[in-house]
């Protein structure tokens, strides 16, 4: 057990410390370039947003690119189009913005271009200054759902991690009730015998009665009318016997019920405490580094 401990201590430490030195320098990057868009090939800005959704960043960009103008962006054709606006971020000039997204196998591929003035195309070979202020408007766009991303991926992990630990409570509360089961069913065999050993002594002395009454019946001279009842007396003692019998045996089949039940929670709780208990708390360790992990991923995006 204590091994098993220092091994998960040492997969934790290993596997964070891996996340660590894999994420630790994190950015994302505005790129330029020539792409196209529905004014042919333009200068653009393109950033490869990680582990979002199309749809998402679609809504996300139409909402981020008009704050601060009393303009629409508009989707047409697959671009989102905000025309002749003065975006405050960007200072006192007015663009119009066409801006598209590509699904990749690790986000989003998010491309914008930024036509200044319905004249030219802004690059940093035109204006330097618009193009930092262009970049950084989009990165801080791209960051900003990238955390989104990763946050819901967090809460996904963490709700995941309770759900575990919730899983490992129940396993230990079913062993508790099963001992306490065990318990109750000892307890209820030891009143069965008790009982099997009062029916016992009824049962010799409502067995005495009957064989007396037998030979009493058997060596009977009165009328056939006073012969009758006592016969009947007979039947009755007999049926007594009977119905003591059947007590005495639903009583011991009661008791290998109550055994059977005893050995099947005795089975439960080994197989809860040796296999499932312990596998839950690799899942939960697991689980835990899972989380620590997006929780590190969440701090170095800047």
């Amino acid at each position: 057990m204590f091994n098993r401990f220092r091994l998960n201590l040492f997969l934790v430490g290993g596997l964070l410390l891996s996340f660590v030195n894999a994420r630790g320098q994190d950015s994302l990057q505005v790129m330029e370039g020539k792409n196209m868009c529905s004014l042919g090939s333009q200068s653009s800005f393109s950033i490869q947003i990680p582990q979002v959704k199309q749809k998402e960043i679609m809504s996300g960009w139409r909402k981020y690119v008009k704050q601060g103008t009393k303009k629409s962006a508009e989707e047409d054709g697959g671009e989102i189009i905000l025309s002749q606006a003065v975006i405050p971020a960007l200072g006192i000039d007015t663009f119009t913005v066409y801006a598209k997204t590509e699904a990749t196998d690790r986000g989003v591929l998010f491309t914008s271009f930024y036509h200044w003035n319905d004249s030219l195309f802004i690059s940093s070979s035109i204006d330097v200054s618009k193009t930092e202020k262009i970049s950084g408007f989009i990165r801080t766009f791209a960051i900003q759902e990238y955390k989104n991303a990763v946050e819901d991926e967090l809460k996904t992990n963490q709700k995941m991690l309770k759900t575990l630990e919730s899983n490992l409570e129940d396993l230990i509360s079913e062993n508790d009730n099963s001992a306490k089961k065990i318990n109750e069913y000892k307890r209820n065999i030891e009143q069965l015998k008790s009982d099997i050993k009062t029916t016992d002594k009824e049962l010799d002395l409502k067995s005495e009665e009957v064989i007396r009454q037998k030979l009493y019946v058997e060596s009977y001279t009165g009328t056939p009318e006073a012969k009758a009842v006592e016969e009947k007396k007979f039947k009755d003692l007999s049926k007594q016997k009977n119905k003591l019998i059947d007590k005495k045996e639903d009583m011991y089949k009661e008791i290998d019920d109550k055994e059977k039940k005893i050995k099947d929670k005795e089975r439960l709780i080994e197989k809860n405490t040796n296999e499932i208990i312990p596998a839950k708390k690799d899942q939960i360790t697991a689980q835990k580094v899972a989380v620590q992990q997006v929780e590190i991923k969440l701090s170095v995006i800047k």
